[in-house]
This record gives structure tokens, sequence and C-alpha cells, in this order.
């Protein structure tokens, strides 16, 4: 029997994804506001309480969502906007729809040193300096930060479509923070493993998201010999990994690169499915 699940009537699926982000050219991730203090940089790096590093889960968000947006909509997919919104959540006058995934803000593994460099900017008219010298802090290049991206009520299939991200950071076109023009914000993006925790009872279950008013997905979940085997109307063919007992249900661990392979199938499904 198929369960309905309307938005978050009930949470039956959750699970985790590690992220490690590696820059590949100087990163600043800048607060947007003009520091008080007249003796700080123009644009100073966004740190912690313990003056490290960070970037803040609320910019992996809007980094995610903009380039998965732009991905989808170039491949002719006609309610890219929708499946974005499904995704990510959104807010209106008349309706709100919470997110489906959350990110932690990502620290650095260890002591990093912000730099700064001294910019000007020039008047594209006249060729001269409109505004400079200013100086900005940066986060060199072969840093490693670390964070996780959380999920609930989400298929499988579409999280795949982070993987997209991964590759457009790596041709360089996806990049992060501020001052993109001057060669800053590319990184190498990895996502791993994943934890997927099924929250229920049974052999064989079968769930339909409802992710919002247009978009409905059916989820089949079988367990056979020890392995838990997960597939939807989007990715129809199974992706399987070890079952492992919980204790209101059960997991399973989902190898990232298994699931990227499905990403062709996917994206094709998008187009007619939905």
């Amino acid at each position: 029997m198929k369960m309905k699940i309307r938005y978050f009537s009930a949470i039956v699926l959750a699970g985790k994804v590690p992220i490690r982000i590696t820059t590949a050219s100087p990163l600043t991730i800048g607060s947007g506001r003009r520091p008080l203090d007249p003796a700080s940089p123009d644009i100073p790096q966004i740190r912690d309480a313990l003056g490290r590093p960070v970037i803040p889960g609320s910019t992996l968000k809007g980094f995610f969502r903009t380039h998965i947006s732009r991905f989808l909509y170039s491949q002719g997919i006609q309610n890219y906007y929708s499946i974005v919104r499904s995704i990510f959540g959104f807010t209106s006058r008349e309706i709100r729809f919470a997110s489906r995934v959350m990110f932690t803000d990502a620290y650095v593994q260890k002591e990093t040193p912000i730099l700064s460099r001294q910019h000007i900017k020039i008047n594209p008219r006249t060729m001269g300096v409109e505004h400079g010298p200013f100086e900005q802090e940066y986060i060199p290049e072969n840093t490693t930060f670390t964070a996780e991206l959380h999920f609930r009520n989400m298929p499988l299939s579409l999280l795949a479509l982070f993987s997209i991200v991964k590759s457009m950071a790596k041709l360089g076109i996806a990049r992060l923070g501020r001052s993109k023009s001057r060669g800053y914000g590319k990184i190498n993006l990895e996502l791993g493993d994943l934890d997927f925790h099924i929250i229920g009872k049974g052999r064989s279950l079968k769930y339909e998201l409802m992710l919002n008013q247009e978009i409905h997905v059916n989820i089949d979940i079988l367990i056979e010999n020890d392995k838990v085997k997960i597939k939807d109307n989007l990715m129809p063919e199974y992706i399987e990994g070890k079952y492992e007992v919980e204790a209101i249900g059960f997991k399973t661990k989902i190898m990232w690169n298994e699931l990227e392979n499905k990403l062709d199938m996917i994206i094709e499904n998008l187009k007619s499915v939905i």
C-alpha cells in the first residue's frame, strides 16, 4: 500500500551528505556590509567566533540553488523553477514551502591565514581609476573546508542534481564568493557517500511524496538479501546499499558515484515525467 506524504506531514526519509570544498584560487566570502572601523579592510572575510574563516550555510545553499536552477533552465525543462522551489523552499505573501535541504557552515580543517590584497576599480568609459585602492581580505588557494548537507523527504533522484554543481565548479563556471571577475572563487567540490535513513517498518515500502502542488514523486524501497534497494519514477533503476536496522526504521549508505551515474537518466525524465 502506498503512503501519501503531503510536504512534511510526516518525515519518512532523511539523511546527510558530507561536503568538501578546496579553494583553487583566492576566495572571499564577505558580509556585504562595509566595516564601521576605519582601520578594518574595505572588504573583510567572514570569520567565526574564534577568528577562523567560515563559509556560512546560507551561502552554500544559495550557491547550489543558483547553479542547479541555471542548469535545469539550460536543458529546456519548462517547470525548472518549480523543481528548484520544491528542493530549496520559497516564501511569498500567500504561501510558504520549507526547504528540504539544510547546509551547515563550512569550517577549515587546520589553521589558515587570512591574507589581503589591494585592488582598484577602473572606469570602463574613461579607463581611469574610479575607486581605490581598496583592501580585500581573502583565503589562499589549497584551503579545505568541510560541511554537511542534511535533507528530509528528499528523493534520491533530485539529490543527484547536486552533482551538476560539482561538475560546473570543476570547469570554473560555478564560482563561490565575490570578485569572480578578478579570478577569485574557483573551487573543487567533493560530495561524499550519503547516509540515508528510512523511518518506517517493512520489507517493501512505497511512498508518494507531494513536493509541491505540481510535483509528486513515487518512491519504491525494497529489502532483499540484506540490501536496501531504492528507485523512483525519475530514477527507475534501483540503487542499493547495505541494510542496517535502527530503532525507528533502517538505514543504508549510498555511494555518491553510483547516484551520480544515474544523472543523465534523471535529467531526461525531468523533461518528460514532471
